[in-house]
């Protein structure tokens, strides 16, 4: 079907120069920045590594113009430009109810039918993922059943069983927030607080790493 809702003008898009949002990534200061150690202030040598928790900043931005971000993606990792920003469309929070909420009319009641059949209990919520061939989503451990639907394109997973997740550990460090905007400037912007978060990457190469 087609909705006759009107569309929000406005959605919330994730900005990485990796395609990576909310993972542990390798970042290469490259500029000297000041940090806080244990009540010392030292500094971020230029060409200094470590590994950080990266959250994407929440950016607003007109649908259309998101459409039009992702459609000029390069097709493949090794064509990825530093400089231009990957979107990823990973609200959360109920989006289908909210931003997307002029989506819901194009959506058959069975799947959420099914997913209560299943799992024994209502939907609590529902969510709308729009990314690229770039789009990465890290490890992570879901506290809720999940039924995921591909509209459109592919995504792959990769499960641990349950029983494995005693060898999944997780490691603690400093959280950040890339600052990246859309002609492509970024810098990273440290959070008060560690967080805990698996660092295992199943595709660790070279160019997941970024420089900040």
């Amino acid at each position: 079907g087609t909705s006759n809702s009107k569309s929000p003008s406005l959605v919330t898009v994730a900005l990485t120069p990796n395609g990576r949002a909310d993972c542990i990534t390798d970042v290469t200061f490259i500029a000297t920045t000041s940090k806080e150690n244990e009540g010392e202030v030292s500094e971020d040598a230029e060409g200094e590594s470590e590994s950080l928790f990266m959250a994407p900043p929440p950016l607003t931005v007109d649908l259309c113009a998101s459409a039009a971000t992702r459609r000029f993606r390069p097709m493949a990792p090794q064509d990825v430009d530093p400089l231009i920003p990957i979107p990823y469309c990973q609200l959360q929070n109920n989006c289908l109810e909210t931003e997307y909420r002029h989506l819901k009319a194009d959506l058959q009641e069975n799947v959420k039918e099914l997913g209560e059949r299943l799992f024994g209990t209502p939907c609590d919520a529902a969510n709308v993922w729009i990314g690229t061939n770039l789009s990465v989503t890290s490890m992570h451990q879901d506290w809720y059943e999940n039924l995921y639907a591909v509209v459109r394109g592919c995504k792959t997973f990769t499960f641990i069983p349950p029983w494995e997740a005693s060898l999944i550990k997780k490691e603690t460090v400093r959280s950040a927030t890339f600052e990246v905007t859309l002609d492509g400037a970024k810098t990273v912007a440290f959070e008060e607080e560690p967080i805990q978060w698996i660092g295992i990457d199943l595709e660790d190469s070279p160019e997941h790493d970024i420089v900040g």
